[in-house]
């Protein structure tokens, strides 16, 4: 019988396997019955969203024409075999969400054609291996939801054409390198849910694609640099639960395309001064959490004529005015310099400000979709 007829096989023109796409087949069992061997040629394996388990049999590793290779969403178990590295024409290797444990292999790093790396949803701990700094070729990283602890290495500022950097969900410590501040294609950086410490590098400005940018929920601290003014492609900040301190700088008003920007305090956060005046330069602003910090003065009117807000949380500041008055009720000018009629803002879904009136007593404005009772 010949294999080429078999459904999710194709052969090249000699009649070669060379391609086996099993993706989401109902395939249960171990892969140690399967004769890789025999099948030479194959530059194309997806086994992907599977019932697949045990560990990575080496018999995959010894096909040297593997360019990609998916094996995520599995029931895979055991460590990555550092004979992984034999496989040095990869392009793609997929090996997440899967049970796998143990450390990454150094040997990883002689994978120097691979563009994409994605051991996400594992139980994968130790370090990051300074070998990974070897694959400059490579476009998205995605180690995020494992184990793995240590400093992130400076090695992956070597990584110049990266375009996504995840690895969020761990226990890596130290600081941020500066040597990230290299990748000037990178669109997305996440770091949040980490051990991060010490001040966020003003290098980072120099990260001139960003567009998400998460650094949350670590232990950084210092404050907010300036240079985050710099990153005009910038849409989403996310520095909530650090501990961070001093004042928002009003440079982040340059960044025109911002749309989520979380400065929220929960654990150590403790931002001081006024809200940036230009924080909703570009109309493009839809979330805005600053609640729990020292923040004071007047709402600016940059904010307070931002209609594309969707939710704002300001509550536990010491800011003052009236919130119902300046974000749920708007006045709009004519050019001839008369008002038009009060314009509802009907986008606005959730509003939470506790605002101070000099000679009253504190108020607390909440408010949710069209309820203005």
């Amino acid at each position: 019988m010949n294999p080429c007829n078999w459904l999710g096989i194709s052969c090249n023109v000699q009649g070669m396997v060379e391609r086996l796409n099993l993706t989401n087949a109902g395939l249960n069992g171990m892969l140690y019955e399967f004769s890789f061997s025999s099948f030479p040629d194959l530059t194309y394996i997806d086994l992907s969203i599977n019932l697949l388990f045990g560990t990575i049999p080496l018999g995959i590793t010894q096909l040297s024409k593997l360019i990609y290779l998916d094996l995520s969403y599995n029931l895979l178990s055991g460590s990555i075999p550092p004979e992984i590295g034999l496989l040095t024409n990869l392009d793609t290797l997929h090996l997440a969400a899967n049970h796998l444990n143990g450390s990454i292999p150094p040997e990883i790093g002689q994978l120097t054609s691979l563009t994409e790396l994605a051991l996400y949803v594992n139980n994968l701990d130790g370090h990051i291996p300074a070998s990974v700094g070897n694959m400059t070729k490579m476009l998205r990283l995605f180690l995020y939801d494992n184990q793995l602890s240590g400093s992130i290495p400076q090695q992956l500022g070597n990584l110049t054409n990266l375009v996504e950097l995840h690895m969020d969900t761990n226990s890596l410590s130290g600081p941020i390198p500066i040597t990230l501040s290299s990748l000037t294609n990178l669109t997305i950086l996440h770091l949040y849910e980490n051990k991060l410490s010490g001040p966020i590098p003003n290098e980072l400005g120099n990260l001139k694609s960003i567009v998400d940018l998460e650094l949350s929920q670590n232990i950084l601290n210092g404050t907010i640099p300036a240079s985050l003014g710099n990153l005009r492609e910038l849409k989403f900040l996310y520095l909530s639960n650090n501990q961070l301190s001093g004042p928002i700088p009003a440079s982040l008003g340059n960044s025109s395309q911002l749309r989520h920007l979380h400065l929220r305090d929960l654990s150590g956060n403790q931002f001081i001064g006024f809200l940036p005046s230009n924080g909703c330069k570009g109309q493009s602003l839809s979330f805005l959490n600053a609640s729990d910090n020292h923040l004071r003065g007047p709402i600016p009117e940059s904010l307070r004529n931002c209609t594309s807000l969707v939710y704002i949380l300001l509550n536990s500041n010491q800011l003052e005015g009236n919130p119902f008055e300046d974000f749920v009720v708007n006045s709009k000018l004519q050019k001839d310099g008369s008002k038009s009629q009060q314009i509802f803002w009907s986008d606005l879904k959730h509003m939470e400000i506790e605002v101070t009136n000099r000679g009253h007593s504190d108020c607390r404005k909440q408010y949710n979709g069209h309820d203005t009772t």
